[in-house]
Formats: structure tokens, sequence, C-alpha cells
């Protein structure tokens, strides 16, 4: 590398004179988004993958009522509820981790279940989930 400097540094500078400084290719955040959905065939990226690059580049943009779900739409379980074979397979259904809690009207949350919290119930002792609420105690902030 030593050896080349007296012969490569001149050159290099002569080069920067002819043809300018390189200036880099900038996009926007929409033309990144338009490229990702133009070469998905080709390139290695699983669609969950495209999924989440595209989600990030539109996050600026996103405010939160895009994002929340509604609380008539929310899978809630009232605080009353026994966990019988029944009430833990809707909860199983529901695919969620965390369940909010509510007691006597959807929009009064009292507290939320986590489902691993269920792994130690019987359904067949009919368990009051009040129990395991208080048991595990995840309050809602």
């Amino acid at each position: 590398m030593l050896v080349t400097f007296p012969l490569s540094y001149p050159i290099s500078k002569l080069l920067d004179c002819i043809l300018g400084q390189e200036i880099g290719t900038v996009y926007n955040r929409e033309k990144l988004v338009e490229m990702l959905k133009v070469t998905e065939p080709y390139n290695d990226l699983v669609r969950e993958e495209l999924n989440m690059i595209q989600g990030a580049l539109e996050l600026r943009t996103k405010t939160v009522e895009d994002v929340m779900t509604p609380l008539q739409n929310c899978f809630m379980i009232n605080s009353d509820a026994i966990l019988d074979f029944n009430t833990m397979s809707e909860i199983m259904e529901s695919g969620y981790t965390r369940i909010p809690v509510y007691e006597d009207e959807r929009s009064n949350i009292m507290d939320i279940l986590y489902v691993k919290d269920l792994a130690f119930v019987d359904p067949d002792d009919c368990t009051p989930l009040k129990t395991i609420t208080k048991f595990y105690n995840h309050p809602v902030h």
C-alpha cells in the first residue's frame, strides 16, 4: 500500500477533479417502499421481513388511532367468569397472550390475564377468574 501511494494518490485526486465528487443516491420513504415491492420476487427476504421493513418505514405517518384496536373489538373476559372448559377453550382460541379483565362494563378494565398463568389451572375445578387474577396480580397501570 505504501509502495503504490505516490502513484495512486495523485491519480485519485485527478479523477476526483475530472469526474467530480461521488454523490450517493438518496431515497425517500415512499421510494424505498416501492423498491421493496418491485424487487420482492428477486430478493431473499421472507414476506414477513418485507412487511416488517415496510411497517417501520411507514411508522412515522401512522397515528395511535391507526394501530389501536377499538375497545368493542377487543377480546375481554369478565372478572366474574369461571374458568371451566368452555371459558378456557375460548381464551385459547382467541390467540392472545394477554387478555383484559373487566368488571361490570367493558370500559372498566381492572386487570390483565396472562394466558401462561392458566398453565396449572384445571378446567374441571371451575376456578373463579378472580382467584387467578388476585394470585398473579397483573394490574393495569
